[in-house]
């Protein structure tokens, strides 16, 4: 029988992640919580020392990939974990403003505001979308020029 290097409570967890790994494929931590059935204090820890080189143990899992988890309006890079001593991927360059604003952008496309656009196209609801836009900005000119001519002020 093969001695495990750990002792009690925390061998149990080990043999848990590992198990895991082998018998789902590649998990992040969240999942591997849920498949065990232990909490993320407890696994975090365990998956980060899995992942290290000691003096003591050599690495046994490493990270194959990254996924982006949203939490609220928030998107944080997941670690994603698979058995095995390879190099880590490198993790991702964080977003930039414009990807941001890009992605909210494109959301605010997909949104039905009324039950009838429910049978448009998203394409021609957008279309739609700015045609009242450029309406409504030609009615408030002659508005805005009506009230600096009535002010004393040049149009």
């Amino acid at each position: 029988m093969i001695q495990s290097r750990y002792s009690g409570r925390r061998s149990f967890v080990v043999e848990a992640i590992l198990k895991a790994l082998a018998e789902h494929g590649p998990m992040t931590r969240r999942a591997i919580c849920r498949v065990i059935g232990r909490e993320r204090n407890e696994v975090a820890s365990v998956v980060s020392r899995l992942n290290k080189t000691l003096p003591t143990a050599h690495k046994r899992v490493y990270v194959c990939d990254w996924v982006h988890d949203e939490e609220g309006s928030n998107r944080y890079p997941r670690a994603v974990y698979a058995l095995g001593d390879k190099p880590d991927k490198r993790k991702p360059e964080p977003e930039t403003h414009a990807s941001v604003s890009k992605r909210w952008r494109d959301s605010q496309k997909l949104k039905v505001i009324s039950i009838f656009e429910l049978g448009i196209s998203p394409k021609k609801r957008h279309e739609q979308r700015r045609a009242d836009a450029s309406r409504r900005e030609s009615l408030q000119q002659p508005e805005d020029s009506a009230h600096a001519l009535q002010h004393g002020e040049r149009p």
